[in-house]
């Protein structure tokens, strides 16, 4: 639940599915969250650009416009709306194609009501840059710099000099932990845990998704995706072009 003084975060639902839909609505709304609905993937950009969401969760298959065809416009629009995808239980290669067009989370049907609160609340942690565990501590700071590099956790932007590349929360947190600490070599399940949560611990599939679409990105956008070295049975770090 928000507690006074929180802004409500708006999350859109979107599958073709109304029984679906309304399952996982009710959910969000009692835990506080203002909630959109559509039954297709074909007004999902529309209702983005028109409402800004906070966080969309939409099925991968729909009748008319798949869910990883509307996620992939909303990339290529650029838009860091945090994505989550439904997918059907065993349909693994559904989840790596949607991670690699973008997605931040997944959850499979039947919907987990317990699973589905958790990842959603997860990837607004994202969003909002992370949160520290000990409320005794200071949260850390939104932007991280290195050399030319920086990173604004809090606009999802990573900025070289006049050129800005758009990232998504996930994008974001997983570049970030990088940058902290250059050089030092993060195993896969390390990573995953940082990220995504421990139960993420043996999903490598998802960090080398997410690493390459990370690193296309960059290398796309400012030619820099040397900047996210691995080394073989070890992991991947931060490093410097020479």
């Amino acid at each position: 639940m928000n507690t006074p003084g929180q802004t409500r975060k708006t999350i859109l639902v979107v599958d073709d599915d109304e029984r679906i839909r309304k399952i996982v609505s009710d959910v969000l709304l009692r835990c506080g969250f203002a909630v959109l609905q559509a039954a297709d993937g074909d007004v999902v950009l529309g209702l983005v650009r028109r409402h800004q969401p906070d966080l969309v969760i939409m099925d991968v298959k729909m009748e008319r416009v798949s869910g990883l065809h509307a996620l992939t416009e909303l990339r290529a629009e650029s838009s860091d709306v945090a994505v989550i995808v439904m997918t059907g239980s065993g349909e693994e290669q559904q989840v790596l194609d949607a991670f690699a067009a973008g997605a931040d989370d997944y959850v499979t049907k039947p919907v987990s009501q317990a699973q589905l609160v958790a990842r959603v609340k997860a990837v607004l942690r994202r969003l909002n840059g992370g949160e520290t565990r000990d409320p005794i501590v200071p949260p850390e700071p939104t932007v991280t710099t290195y050399g030319p590099l920086c990173l604004n956790a809090a606009r999802h932007t990573l900025t070289l000099n006049d050129r800005v590349v758009n990232l998504t929360p996930t994008e974001t947190l997983l570049l970030d932990v990088l940058m902290r600490s250059p050089g030092h070599i993060f195993a896969p399940e390390d990573l995953l845990e940082r990220v995504w949560g421990a139960e993420y611990r043996d999903a490598v599939d998802v960090l080398r998704t997410n690493i390459y679409r990370l690193r296309k990105k960059l290398q796309e956008e400012i030619g820099l995706a040397r900047w996210i070295q691995s080394r073989p049975s070890a992991g991947y770090f931060f490093e410097a072009d020479s």
